[in-house]
């Protein structure tokens, strides 16, 4: 990965770009740089935790069924959702 010179740091903190300047909040000047390298002109979707917290909840709850054989009632008390729903995560709504 490529080292950005210092003009080029300069001016990308300098933006009057308001997205360059969004990511100068939560990031440092090299990151904004190779996020431009990789990404620039591009729309890019950034998911919310929650979704990625949900993804991960569905993957435990399938190793819990599939691996460890808890049933849809251990299931729904485990994780405070109805057995209907289980049976959605785990089958798509076929079963």
């Amino acid at each position: 990965m490529d080292n950005p010179n210092s003009r080029i740091l300069k001016i990308i903190e300098n933006s009057p770009s308001e997205s360059i300047q969004l990511l100068l909040n939560v990031v440092d000047t090299k990151t904004v740089y190779h996020l431009i390298k990789a990404y620039g002109g591009d729309n890019i979707f950034i998911p919310k935790i929650d979704k990625l917290l949900k993804i991960e909840r569905n993957e435990d709850i399938k190793e819990d069924y599939f691996q460890k054989g808890l049933s849809y009632k251990q299931l729904s008390q485990k994780y405070g959702l109805t057995e209907r729903y289980i049976r959605t995560i785990l089958f798509g709504g076929k079963k």
